[in-house]
């Protein structure tokens, strides 16, 4: 059921453009108690889970810590779902650095070669 309705959240922020995105984050901040914005940090986690979607979840992220990093801060009910989100960040940066790394290294030698 939580798979199945954080597809659902997911598949709609990709169909918003960036101002209906950005809306959408900010309204976030409008419920007092952070209920929200913990709830948008346990959806990171699953998405980050999932391994689907990586561009998305940074983006959402930086907007979401822009707008709301002090209110996080000041919610102890999130601060769990922070650590979770980091560590599941760091492992999906240490999946991808690896790659990324490795092609620009290929390319770097490409571009020697065809110099």
């Amino acid at each position: 059921e939580a798979a199945a309705a954080t597809s659902a959240v997911t598949d709609y922020l990709l169909t918003l453009g960036p101002s209906a995105l950005d809306l959408e984050i900010r309204a976030l901040g409008e419920d007092d108690s952070g209920r929200m914005l913990v709830l948008a940090l346990a959806l990171l986690v699953r998405q980050l889970q999932t391994r689907r979607d990586f561009e998305l979840v940074q983006a959402i992220l930086h907007v979401l810590l822009r707008l709301h990093g002090e209110a996080l801060l000041t919610t102890p009910a999130a601060m769990p779902a922070l650590r979770a989100l980091r560590e599941h960040q760091q492992a999906g940066w240490c999946e991808l650095q690896e790659p990324i790394h490795s092609n620009l290294c290929l390319l770097a030698f490409m571009s020697n070669c065809a110099s």
